[in-house]
């Protein structure tokens, strides 16, 4: 049986001193009482790529793309079977879920790190200005392209990222908690970026992910 705190990768809650130390910078608390994060990647890296192109194609039709355009690429792509009830609406024309769907950005920006597109990863700074330089046109045939250049980084990274997430994201809920008004601009920017982290170490599909800390 594995020693308290630890998983069978060998990792423990004692590995977490540097993002508590990052955390503390800013003003905020640390949970020792977090249960360690070791999940191992369970999806493939075809499935991330998938998932990558869809929240990226979405994101740019939420922010103006024409959605015919959309539609096009994931009917091109074959990604239809990615889609998601909110995502297929707005590829459909419809704009109810436009303002949640803006934040798919922060997914994207999270997949490319995953992908070895992006060098860092912070919870607290705003996406690169330069992302769109690291990923494809919107043409089908540049990303199918691509889909065979990339590949994900090591599970070791993810799950250090993931954990990374995790901690942060309790950390910034724990000080609106607690009246810090001022923390509020990096929820959703956490809150999308673990959500692409976390659907990879996660057998549920997108809507289902556990967010919970």
């Amino acid at each position: 049986m594995e020693g308290a705190g630890e998983s069978m990768f060998g990792r423990s809650k004692g590995d977490r001193k540097e993002i508590w130390k990052q955390l503390r910078k800013r003003g905020l608390r640390e949970n020792p009482h977090l249960p360690a994060r070791t999940e191992p990647i369970v999806k493939s890296s075809e499935r991330v790529k998938d998932r990558m192109l869809v929240t990226y194609i979405v994101a740019t039709v939420s922010y103006g793309v024409p959605a015919e355009k959309g539609a096009e690429l994931v009917e091109g792509l074959q990604l239809g079977h990615e889609l998601q009830e909110e995502e297929r609406d707005l590829l459909a024309g419809g704009e109810e879920h436009v303002d949640q769907l803006n934040y798919f950005v922060e997914s994207t920006f999270a997949f490319a790190w995953a992908l070895k597109l992006l060098d860092n990863l912070d919870f607290f700074e705003q996406a690169p200005q330069d992302m769109a330089e690291h990923l494809p046109n919107l043409d089908v045939a540049e990303m199918q392209d691509w889909k065979r250049t990339v590949s994900l980084r090591s599970e070791a990274e993810i799950r250090q990222k993931v954990d990374e997430a995790y901690c942060s994201h309790w950390a910034i809920r724990d000080a609106l908690l607690h009246g810090r008004g001022d923390i509020i601009a990096f929820e959703g920017n956490c809150l999308y970026r673990r959500w692409a982290l976390e659907w990879l170490v996660q057998t549920e599909e997108w809507n289902d992910v556990d967010l919970g800390t």
